[in-house]
């Protein structure tokens, strides 16, 4: 015997949008959203220097190395983000390479 249960959800709807998909990355937390660029992307905003990148973890990640205003803490760490998504990356390409 299967119990469903129904809910009814009431919500107010404002100014705050629903978002679907894929959550935010950690790394907007450093960069406000600009406008689209494209169809799929939005211009990432740099909260210490305001150079516009392409709202892309890869290229944020990169901004953030670099950025001369941003902390030193927080330069370290995004270097580290970077060593280790190239690491990855490196494991990924030998491992389909083994396969082959």
């Amino acid at each position: 015997m299967a119990v469903f249960f129904f809910i009814t959800i009431n919500w107010k709807m404002s100014n705050k949008r629903i978002r679907l998909g894929r959550p935010s990355s950690k790394n907007w937390d450093h960069f406000k959203e600009g406008p689209k660029r494209n169809t799929t992307h939005k211009t990432a905003i740099c909260n210490y220097c305001a150079k516009d990148v392409l709202g892309v973890s890869e290229q944020m990640i990169n901004h953030l190395c670099e950025c001369e205003n941003a902390d030193v803490d927080v330069q370290e760490a995004f270097q580290k983000v970077k060593t280790n998504n190239k690491n990855i990356k490196e494991a990924n390409k030998k491992k389909n390479s083994n396969n082959l």
